[in-house]
């Protein structure tokens, strides 16, 4: 009995050695597999070319687990870094990212009135097969050089389905603009789906006819806004604000500032209006910034939800055709020292957004949106200072 025990626990002894040997040798070769291999390059010949190939390693292995060491915050972990539609979303009529612990797409957003919005695709979804083809952790289909598509869904019900369909024509709509009246209040409505190229001359000569106008009551919609141009924002928050610095930057080791361009003058009649700012948990990256900067300056009140958590300066590498790495270099700091990073900001007045999984391109009427709604609501209960 004895010797059967000692046998026992001497194999369970070579089987953890077993183990920690596999797992070593596992991460040993992570950089030399295929799409690890190009992310190490990238961040060997970019950014550090310092670390050993076992530190690089490391990296990856603890990205890919969702793990937290002194270097992953460099690497985008888990659904976050392989981003796959953001930039064909709207042709596509869904977001999602790539989930390595599911080894699918998961779908964060849908458009509505789009084919897949019809065809019963929403927020939650994954999709596990691109026109017959497993969406495998090292072998992601291409979305960009395709037209047409037969995507299988697994829903929240475990229930898969197939849907066919081809890319959309046209171009996602940056901003949508309406002037309603409210008990006898008028009510500028701007809602921008992304900061693009151009928005901000849009956007001005919209500010510009709410005070030619006399419309004391200004509602920014900046759901479902995942950012874009940085520039653009900036030149947004130079119209909206008398200050002349607005974020510090760090890059590594070096602070910077993200200030007002010079040449656009702050709006002094913007000072007896009421503005409402609408965000919700796909509010990121630009839009955060303007929606906390407003927030924390009294410059509006800000409604909706928790926002993403997307605060980096962002590279963009090509690993090739098919897949890019996205790493961050640096962050945006707020004045008071808050770092959004990760974990969103909280608006002045929390209120669950019912529709925070469908992209609305659109402004609604106030009845059939809950926020704006809410929003009209608080402009009516607290109406601007005429002093």
């Amino acid at each position: 009995m004895g010797k059967t025990k000692f046998i026992l626990n001497l194999l369970i002894v070579a089987a953890i050695f077993y183990l920690i040997w596999l797992n070593t040798e596992y991460k040993l070769k992570l950089h030399e597999s295929n799409i690890f291999g190009k992310m190490y390059n990238c961040i060997k010949n970019n950014y550090y070319p310092e670390l050993t190939d076992e530190e690089i390693d490391d990296m990856l292995y603890n990205a890919i687990q969702g793990l937290h060491t002194k270097y992953s915050d460099f690497i985008k972990s888990n659904k976050d870094y392989v981003d796959l539609a953001s930039d064909y979303a709207y042709k596509l009529g869904f977001t999602g990212k790539y989930n390595f612990k599911k080894q699918a797409v998961e779908v964060s957003e849908v458009f509505f009135g789009s084919k897949v919005y019809k065809e019963g695709l929403r927020s939650g979804d994954y999709i596990i097969a691109i026109n017959g083809k497993d969406v495998r952790r090292d072998d992601i289909p291409s979305f960009e050089n395709t037209e047409n598509f037969t995507i299988t869904v697994l829903n929240k019900n475990r229930e898969t389905f197939n849907i066919s369909f081809s890319k959309r024509t046209g171009f996602y709509k940056m901003m949508d603009t309406k002037v309603i009246k409210e008990k006898e209040k008028k009510f500028l409505i701007i809602k921008i789906n992304y900061f693009g190229e151009g928005l901000f001359e849009g956007f001005n000569d919209y500010i510009n006819l709410a005070i030619e106008r006399k419309i004391d009551n200004i509602i920014i919609d900046l759901r479902n806004n995942h950012g874009g141009s940085l520039n653009e924002a900036q030149k947004v928050l130079s119209l909206l604000s008398p200050q002349n610095v607005f974020y510090n930057i760090k890059l590594k080791n070096n602070y910077y500032m993200l200030s007002r361009i010079q040449n656009i003058k702050y709006r002094k009649e913007l000072n007896n209006k009421k503005i409402v700012v609408i965000v919700n948990r796909f509010s990121a990256s630009a839009s955060e910034l303007v929606g906390l900067y407003l927030r924390d300056n009294n410059l509006a009140t800000v409604i909706g939800e928790r926002t993403y958590g997307k605060s980096e300066i962002l590279n963009t590498f090509s690993l090739d055709e098919n897949r890019k790495i996205i790493i961050p270099v640096g962050q945006y700091i707020s004045l008071n020292g808050e770092n959004i990073s990760g974990k969103g900001f909280e608006p002045n007045i929390k209120i669950e957004d019912p529709d925070f999984g469908i992209i609305y391109e659109n402004i609604r009427e106030p009845e059939e949106d809950l926020l704006l709604e809410k929003a009209i609501d608080i402009c009516l209960k607290n109406p601007p200072s005429l002093s």
